[in-house]
């Protein structure tokens, strides 16, 4: 599904020359020329993310900015504002207000673009852990959260000495982190534990050869996970895209102001540790309650309330959901023939196949003996037939192999697919969580008569079911 952007501006030519890129770009764009006109187009039709230019008046794109952050369900939106290039107090004075993104007139298109989908990637990840907390509480097992976070640990990286020491002073003294001076082969050869940001700092010289180090970093297990902060020198700016696309998670170019590399590293500190958190709900003891203890997959407990909300989602954003309920064919004359432990084999083989080619924001279960449940956010009808058909032909076309080297079988799956289509709503919040609660029930339903249509033509085949409304 195409990305929804807001932009609003209060000069129309603005609008339509943004709107322009954005649309060559595959972006849904919603127009809005005043703040006020903000705030309906946000409360109608929640866009993934919101771009406010200062020539808003009455409120302000400032003045936006605060009111969206301090609504708890506009907060997770991206925000990006756009100010005059000259205007560094602009700049920081919009990061303070709590902008996600601040981008100068005049702005080329690839440099708009990569900051957008830097952005988009960010929020993706905090709607992830949003969503899981959310299927926490439903299931009893959350934990109070603490506001005490220990002092984060940023990495100073340049392969220009002097740079690094320039760089280093200013934010020692601020005393906001722990600021640790490394030079690039040190941190690709030993690597310090825990580090929350890179601040990869270009040297004017070669700047193209110091980006090349940021794959590196993103290949290293221990610093794949950490924020990046890539500084950009004034005229090597054009590299600024191509950074971000390689994995920087920001971009500062010139690097002289002290106060704006802060802002933007407290940003960064914030969103890694949303990501620790992420994956620390991964391995917390709701794994043991909510999976299964021979795929790893999630079990039936976790995949309904998960769905619900997930169609609840839907339901806000009017956007498809796609459910399938796959289903290994003939699994009881695999057990007849090999016996169970080769079919528990081929159950772990096909969950670890089934999660390895999905995306990471989509649900795997396992719901019964040979029975997975697969839900796609954001899936249109067609996108879920083709992503039914590369998981069936994935299973069909490799062995699997059995132990001590007798050779290996070939196993099918059949896919009953059902995608929930017209979703949006008009729901009060304490109608909202039952009506989603029918409304997944109803396209699992969907979605089981269409596998057992599947099994009955044959086995080894898709079956889509008629659209539902949820």
């Amino acid at each position: 599904m195409s990305r929804s952007i807001l932009v609003a501006d209060a000069i129309s030519t603005n609008r339509i020359v943004i709107r322009t890129k954005l649309a060559a770009a595959f972006y849904n764009v919603q127009p809005a020329g005043s703040g006020a006109a903000v705030l309906r187009e946000v409360g109608r039709a929640r866009p993934d993310a919101i771009l406010l230019s200062d020539t808003l008046t009455s409120p302000s794109a400032e003045e936006l900015c605060q009111i969206l952050k301090a609504d708890p369900d506009m907060a997770p939106i991206p925000v990006m504002l756009i100010v005059g290039g000259a205007d560094q107090r602009a700049r920081i004075s919009a990061l303070r207000a709590g902008a996600d993104e601040v981008i100068s007139r005049p702005f080329d298109d690839a440099g708009l673009l990569a900051r957008i989908r830097s952005l988009l990637r960010a929020r993706d990840a905090e709607a992830e852990l949003h969503l899981r907390d959310d299927t926490e509480r439903a299931l009893g097992f959350a934990e109070a959260r603490h506001d005490f976070d220990a002092p984060s640990t940023v990495a100073l990286v340049a392969s220009n000495a002097a740079l690094r020491a320039q760089l280093a002073a200013p934010l020692t003294k601020a005393r906001a982190h722990r600021v640790r001076c490394i030079a690039p082969e040190a941190l690709i050869q030993d690597a310090p534990a825990n580090l929350d940001v890179i601040v990869l700092a270009l040297s004017p010289d070669h700047p193209g050869q110091d980006l090349s180090l940021l794959s590196e970093l993103r290949s290293r297990p221990s610093l794949r996970h950490a924020g990046i902060v890539v500084v950009v020198p004034e005229e090597a700016q054009g590299l600024a895209p191509q950074a971000l696309d390689l994995g920087a998670n920001d971009i500062l170019v010139g690097g002289s102001d002290t106060d704006e590399l802060l802002l933007r590293l407290t940003t960064q500190v914030r969103r890694k540790r949303t990501s620790d958190r992420l994956r620390d709900t991964l391995r917390s003891g709701l794994r043991a309650a909510v999976t299964d203890p021979l795929t790893g997959l999630y079990n039936r407990r976790y995949a309904e309330p998960h769905l619900a909300r997930l169609v609840a989602q839907s339901r806000r954003t009017g956007r498809p959901c796609t459910v399938m309920v796959a289903d290994i064919d003939h699994f009881k004359r695999v057990n007849d023939t090999y016996g169970h432990a080769v079919g528990d084999l081929v159950l772990t083989q096909i969950a670890d196949r089934l999660r390895g080619n999905l995306r990471d924001r989509d649900l795997v279960a396992r719901t019964g003996g040979e029975e997975f449940l697969i839900v796609m956010p954001e899936t249109s009808r067609d996108e879920a037939h083709v992503a039914a058909e590369r998981l069936r032909e994935l299973v069909r076309g490799s062995q699997i192999g059995l132990p001590d080297g007798r050779g290996g079988i070939t196993v099918t799956i059949s896919i009953g697919v059902a995608v929930a289509e017209d979703l949006a709503r008009d729901t009060s919040p304490d109608d909202e969580s039952e009506e989603a609660g029918r409304a997944a029930t109803n396209v699992l339903e969907i979605a089981d008569k269409a596998l057992y249509a599947a099994k009955s033509r044959g086995r080894d085949r898709i079956r889509v079911g008629p659209p539902c409304a949820a």
